[in-house]
């Protein structure tokens, strides 16, 4: 949370399904070269579409890049704590007076939900199935589940409540993540049972002599096993319960542990995809490079980021 802004929490969807080029039989090599074109078809690539945020007077600037062409979908939007559903086809917010509101990615078609939520600490976040959203109800702060299309609010189960910030659900609706606001992580099953501490964050013991906490948790794999934050170590400021922008580092949750990422430069945004695939953001502002990593660490495909992006916050992104 080091030097959080009331922004943007990030939910993401990636696939990445590339066809196979088809060549005729009776035109093709009678050697290796078919394979060849094949292979060289199903790279994944970054060709989807890039969503960037900029907070700025008035309210937020969106932008989003695809094929070299750079375009304003909102600009001086009054939307605080947006976030895209799973599926990146619609975007929650929190109006400047605590309302809740979902509209199209470009701001159009806004539904109003009649509930009044807590201002900061509780998302918006969606959840799995992209039809409810997880907040907390302003008349009593408690933590609970929207469903868009009736506006009728579930809390969580009690179990759950006054346990910490930040509520957000795997990406298979089993398990529930949240901060407890001293650095820790937790998760339990969505009836509440099966409380779990994820292991080193925010313990300040010999097992954790970096002092390593989080307290925002931008995105989650589909089981929960891992999850992005903004680490922070040591003597560095914690900030305020206000949701993070940025998470800069993939933990294992089973074992606390950061997950090495294989690129070059540091770090400054990662985000889990759906399909369990990270993009990553590196190297320094002048020169940044977006790279796709398997779940299992490979590195799929890269891409130079526009100089024009320096200055903005990866949000999303739609292939």
């Amino acid at each position: 949370m080091k030097s959080i802004k009331a922004g943007l929490a990030v939910a993401t969807g990636l696939l990445l399904l590339p066809g196979l080029a088809a060549t005729a039989a009776s035109a093709a090599p009678a050697s290796a070269p078919v394979a060849a074109v094949a292979a060289s078809a199903a790279t994944p690539k970054i060709n989807g579409t890039l969503y960037y945020a900029k907070e700025q007077s008035g309210g937020l600037k969106f932008v989003s890049y695809r094929n070299g062409k750079q375009r304003t979908v909102l600009s001086g939007y009054p939307a605080y704590f947006a976030e895209f559903s799973p599926d990146g086809k619609r975007l929650a917010y929190v109006t400047g007076t605590g309302l809740l509101r979902v509209a199209n990615p470009d701001g159009t078609h806004v539904r109003k939900l009649t509930l009044k939520v807590a201002p900061v600490g509780f998302g918006p976040n969606w959840t799995a199935n992209g039809k409810g959203l997880i907040v907390a109800r302003k008349s009593d702060n408690k933590a609970g589940v929207v469903q868009i299309s009736t506006g009728k609010f579930t809390a969580l189960p009690r179990s759950l409540q006054s346990k910490g910030i930040h509520y957000r659900m795997t990406g298979d609706g089993k398990r529930y993540l949240w901060s407890d606001g001293t650095g820790g992580i937790w998760s339990a099953r969505v009836n509440g049972t099966g409380v779990t501490r994820v292991p080193v964050l925010g313990k300040f013991d010999r097992n954790n002599p970096k002092k390593l906490r989080a307290y925002d948790i931008v995105s989650t794999n589909r089981d929960g096993s891992r999850i992005t934050v903004d680490l922070i170590k040591g003597d560095e400021t914690d900030g305020d319960i206000g949701s993070g922008e940025v998470a800069d580092t993939v933990i294992n949750t089973k074992t606390g542990k950061v997950v090495a990422l294989p690129v070059r430069g540091a770090v400054s945004q990662v985000l889990i995809q759906s399909n369990g695939t990270l993009l990553v953001r590196s190297g320094p502002a002048s020169k940044r490079v977006l790279t796709l990593v398997s779940a299992k660490g490979k590195v799929l495909a890269t891409k130079a980021e526009p100089a024009a992006l320096r200055n903005l916050t990866l949000r999303d992104y739609q292939s």
